[in-house]
């Protein structure tokens, strides 16, 4: 449904009331949100690549949503404003499990919160990656292939190389510090080609941000942002949570989830946990956050010390 203004958008989308109460919802990089009638909210793309994104939401929600272990947004509306898409869904219960609340829970609350994640991750992961490339999901074995402005090119490997490369060229860099990527990337390399793995379709951040639960009960009630949605590999969908809410959290999810060797499966979420803070380095360098990058040069030390025998 294209439109020209936001004008046609809620016409087509309120036919019995075209001049809806609508309120800002936040923004990002990405996406503007828009709450209407304090019960549905509207995500427009604000570039091509995030307009994808929302298409390919619009595709596959439907099909999972179904009988999803958690609720997940039930696309109801879906359109094209100035050639960008947008969707629309109600509004899901809850609130954010940030890392804090998340330590607040009683340990039988964390124990469902772990066998409701395994469940949900396990549910994701069994939609057939032929059908999700079909619908127009893109595909990478690299964690961060997924940008804000851009899906990059490249195998894992070569992606891999380049961030040490960016890493090795910054004059702040600690020598030893490349030297330890370097063979912990040798290291990983050597896993994933020793124990390939089925690709399977990716949330892509399961995190504190996406998670949500109510309160008062200490349950999960949904899980929201599926923007970033990718083929790639399993342990992927692990890695905000091995890093929010712990190691081991992140492990009884995953021997609950119970589609990966836990032990392989670990040591790779520790691979990619040191790699996430060195994606997230260069992004500081880039920007010119030199403080933030130091802070995180700093963690590097603390991550590769901790990975010596």
């Amino acid at each position: 449904m294209p439109s020209s203004s936001l004008s046609d958008v809620w016409r087509a989308c309120f036919p019995h009331r075209p001049h809806p109460d609508v309120a800002p919802a936040g923004e990002g990089d990405s996406c503007r949100a828009l709450l209407a009638e304090h019960t549905w909210l509207f995500l427009f793309a604000k570039h091509p690549l995030a307009s994808e994104c929302l298409d390919r939401v619009a595709r596959v929600l439907p099909l999972l949503a179904g009988d999803s272990p958690l609720p997940i947004p039930a696309v109801e509306y879906h359109g094209h404003l100035a050639g960008l898409a947008y969707v629309g869904y109600r509004c899901l219960p809850g609130t954010e499990l940030t890392a804090e609340r998340f330590a607040a829970l009683a340990p039988g609350q964390r124990q469902a919160l772990a066998g409701t994640l395994g469940a949900f991750v396990g549910h994701l992961h069994a939609f057939d990656p032929a059908e999700a490339a079909r619908l127009g999901v893109p595909s990478s074995e690299y964690p961060f292939a997924m940008q804000e402005d851009e899906l990059l090119p490249g195998s894992a490997e070569e992606l891999y190389r380049q961030d040490l490369g960016a890493f090795a060229s910054w004059p702040e860099a600690e020598k030893a510090l490349v030297g330890g990527l370097e063979d912990r990337l040798a290291e990983y390399l050597r896993l994933t080609r020793a124990s390939a793995q089925p690709l399977v379709l990716l949330h892509g951040e399961v995190s504190t941000d996406h998670v949500l639960y109510g309160p008062h009960t200490g349950r999960p009630t949904g899980i929201i942002d599926f923007n970033g949605m990718i083929v790639g590999r399993p342990a992927r969908d692990f890695l905000y949570l091995y890093g929010e809410y712990g190691p081991d959290f992140a492990a009884e999810v995953l021997r609950l989830y119970g589609r990966l060797p836990l032990g392989e499966a670990l040591e790779e979420l520790r691979f990619l946990h040191l790699w996430h803070v060195l994606a997230r380095l260069l992004w500081a360098v880039k920007y010119g956050y030199t403080t933030r990058a130091g802070m995180l040069q700093g963690q590097l030390r603390i991550l590769l010390a901790e990975a010596v025998p």
